[in-house]
């Protein structure tokens, strides 16, 4: 199996001067992969059919939709980006994983989407010299709303991290941040870029980006391209970028021929019994598990929602079955929203679960015309590893272990 772009000469290759700027500085760019008004289409399926449905292969929306939607994938095999990648590196390049940075605008009184001084390879296995990233804008990126800011060579050294107790991102990477005192943040680099310019960087440059201050979202994708013989530490399916696959290491699938779509209320779950070891349509939840044959979901955000079909008229009764969660804390927290209306919560306990009940209005229920949507709001996530230091592992974000959720008709 070949990728289109091992058939055709190279055309954007990167000079000899441009791969040594690369080595030494650990990133390099901006470049043009797309015009501007190119990048209009991409980024209306983005925002309307793919960060808007859950992604089949991880937890996040956010993640590895370069698996399910062609519009990412051909984001990330244009030429003027797999050129430049395998001048750098290899003709036999796959994509490992996939991430959209969706940065809403700053509101006042809440957290800031504000990431800390890091280097990836906190959280990758993978050497430099086996993985090359690279950062393609889908709306402008700037200095206003939150561009990435890099520090020129740190990628060939690792950066001790300590703790951050700022509230605005001491979540990300479970509270900790890189050492202040190992750089000069006065060295930093803001990479502005507009829709459909990208830079290519090391895993190991050391990276930051401030919060949103515009009143628009700011969006980004972000991949990862390695040698198809590079065993991920993680079971995912690879796509062939370039080149071939001699190895087989990795589950290798072809590319996606198709977007996603958001499912029509007709084809929703029925919210008369739902149980979330089901498909789910819905953002914010882990991959279903069991415990004793009981099925479940762990919430992976501090907001997590779901979407059923509802095709009754009247009041309704929600009924919702939770079967663990990280803390106590963080169950007494839990609020719950029907159509993103904050309702009334009555507890109990039933055999293994904690049962919540409410009673919903007619008005609504009908908001939607024949859709529901139930999301579940807490305080904090805990990672899995902090809770239990024998899983160093397990990484996730974990809130609420939610069994079921049923809406009926009242009386």
């Amino acid at each position: 199996m070949s990728a289109i772009a091992s058939k055709t000469a190279i055309k954007y290759h990167l000079n000899t001067d441009e791969i040594e700027r690369y080595r030494q500085q650990g990133f390099l760019g901006p470049f043009t992969a797309f015009s501007q008004e190119e990048m209009t289409p991409y980024r209306e399926i983005i925002c309307d059919r793919v960060l808007t449905t859950p992604s089949p292969f991880s937890p996040y929306q956010t993640q590895m939709r370069h698996l399910d939607s062609q519009t990412i994938w051909q984001l990330c095999s244009t030429p003027a980006i797999v050129d430049r990648l395998v001048s750098l590196h290899s003709k036999d390049l796959v994509v490992r994983y996939s991430h959209l940075f969706d940065k809403p605008p700053a509101k006042p009184g809440q957290p800031q989407e504000e990431y800390p001084w890091h280097q990836d390879r906190w959280h990758s296995q993978l050497e430099q010299i086996e993985s090359l990233g690279v950062w393609l804008a889908i709306t402008p990126a700037n200095l206003e709303n939150g561009c990435v800011d890099l520090i020129p060579g740190t990628h060939t050294h690792a950066i001790k991290k300590v703790q951050n107790n700022n509230a605005n991102f001491s979540g990300w990477f479970g509270g900790l941040c890189a050492d202040p005192t190992a750089f000069n943040e006065a060295d930093k680099i803001s990479m502005v870029l507009q829709p459909g310019q990208f830079f290519l960087f090391d895993e190991r440059i050391l990276h930051h980006s401030n919060p949103n201050y515009s009143r628009e979202r700011r969006i980004g994708l972000t991949f990862r391209a390695t040698l198809p013989s590079v065993k991920l530490e993680r079971s995912h399916p690879v796509i062939l970028l370039s080149g071939s696959d001699r190895s087989s290491v990795n589950p290798l699938i072809p590319p996606p021929e198709s977007d996603p779509h958001p499912l029509e209320a007709s084809a929703l779950p029925d919210a008369a019994h739902f149980s979330l070891e089901q498909r789910i349509s819905g953002i914010g939840w882990h991959l279903a598990e069991q415990d004793n044959n009981i099925g479940f979901r762990w919430m992976s955000e501090r907001r997590s929602w779901l979407d059923l079909s509802w095709q009754e008229e009247g009041e309704g009764r929600l009924t919702c079955q939770i079967l663990h969660a990280v803390s106590p804390e963080v169950l007494q927290s839990l609020e719950i929203r029907v159509c993103d209306r904050p309702v009334s919560l009555s507890w109990s306990q039933s055999d293994r679960f904690v049962v919540v009940e409410t009673s919903v209005t007619a008005e609504t229920l009908q908001q939607y015309q024949g859709r529901v949507r139930v999301s579940f709001h807490i305080a904090q996530t805990l990672r899995f590893c902090d809770l239990y230091p024998d899983s160093s592992n397990d990484t996730r974000e974990l809130g609420l272990a939610i069994h079921s959720v049923s809406l009926v008709r009242s009386g």
